[in-house]
């Protein structure tokens, strides 16, 4: 609703660029985009909860899915074996180091997530704005890598617990407890590096794009 307030405004713009875009094709291509995204913009704003609510309930079943085939006991400090007893006393600390840091990026990724409904108009509002088409981009980005990454480190932590199933890595099963989350957790800064690297590489090459096609209408 705050959004809608603001929808006028692309259609002031654009209406005047139409009124003083006489024998200018630049102005005349401008106007053209700026009342199309107008309307896109309003159609995928007002159906932004529906769709990030089935983007939502898709990661839920996926995950769900995943959750079911992993063996529980993957999780816990069991008594196994002696190598693997004292390998778990020697590197439980670490292990809890590893699962406390994953925690608290897992809350951080819960929170983008649980925030997302709200922001994502704001980004959707964003991106059909040229002039805040790059912060669009990034607010979409960070919120669908947010949403999908969890299916990604359930498939993570299942690859690990069928490893640590095996009998080559049965007496190691801690220091595979211990990479899995590692890796979790770089997966996780990966996936906001790349959504910053994502935003900023798709912002320069439509801008690219769009000077050259200016460039055509001005040579034609």
């Amino acid at each position: 609703y705050v959004l809608s307030f603001f929808y006028l405004f692309p259609f002031i713009y654009s209406g005047y660029m139409f009124l003083t875009s006489s024998g200018a094709p630049v102005k005349r291509n401008m106007a053209k985009e700026w009342l199309t995204n107008a309307v896109i913009m309003i159609i995928f704003i007002n159906s932004s909860y529906y769709i990030y609510n089935l983007v939502l309930i898709i990661n839920s079943v996926l995950s769900r899915a995943i959750l079911s085939l992993i063996n529980p006991d993957f999780f816990l400090l069991t008594i196994d074996t002696i190598s693997n007893i004292g390998l778990e006393f020697l590197f439980s600390f670490s292990y809890s180091v590893t699962l406390f840091f994953s925690l608290i990026l897992l809350c951080i990724r819960y929170m983008i997530v649980c925030f997302g409904v709200l922001f994502a108009p704001v980004g959707i509002f964003c991106y059909f704005v040229p002039p805040l088409k790059g912060y669009g981009k990034l607010i979409i980005n960070i919120i669908g890598i947010s949403v999908f990454i969890s299916a990604i480190d359930l498939l993570i932590i299942l690859g690990c617990s069928m490893i640590a199933d095996l009998p080559l890595f049965a007496n190691v099963k801690i220091l595979v407890m211990i990479c899995c989350f590692m890796i979790i957790n770089y997966t996780l800064y990966l996936a906001i590096r790349y959504a910053l690297f994502q935003s900023s590489q798709l912002s320069l090459k439509s801008d690219i794009m769009q000077a050259a096609k200016y460039i055509a209408l001005l040579t034609a």
